[in-house]
């Protein structure tokens, strides 16, 4: 991998998602598309990662030639169920699917020797209403990934 912060981040993105991909719920016999960038098509279960980056670069030495950069590698998890139906089957799903994400991080920090340390930063679930006859909680979630080049 070069020292370009830009393609370490991303190589932080495509790792997530490709483990993301492999992960139970996510595999298995009835796969949930994971994509990268926000999905074209929102099935009634699928998950993506973030194309977009944000974060922090700073310098760690006098002579700036060591810089720490922090990116924030953001995503979403998205399940649907038919309107009128309880609510709680949907929450537990939504939580089944997040857990298995921390689940993910806490096993690999390096997101496949990407970066030096990776956290999910942040979390925001909002109900949608895709249609007259449809429900959903999407889950939006942001890791930051701290990384370090010389």
């Amino acid at each position: 991998m070069s020292d370009s912060i830009l393609e370490r981040a991303m190589a932080a993105q495509q790792a997530l998602q490709e483990a993301l991909e492999a992960e139970p719920p996510f595999a298995g016999d009835s796969p949930i598309p994971v994509t990268l960038g926000y999905p074209v098509d929102l099935r009634d279960e699928c998950a993506w990662v973030s194309c977009t980056l944000g974060g922090e670069i700073a310098p760690l030495d006098t002579g700036g030639q060591v810089f720490s950069s922090n990116p924030h590698v953001g995503g979403g998890i998205y399940v649907s169920q038919m309107t009128g139906e309880d609510w709680s089957a949907l929450r537990a799903r939504l939580q089944e699917l997040f857990l298995a994400l921390e689940e993910l991080v806490r096993r690999d920090r390096t997101l496949g020797g990407t970066c030096a340390n990776a956290y999910i930063s942040s979390i925001a679930v909002t109900e949608i209403y895709p249609s007259a006859t449809q429900v959903a909680l999407r889950a939006i979630f942001e890791l930051e990934v701290q990384q370090y080049v010389a």
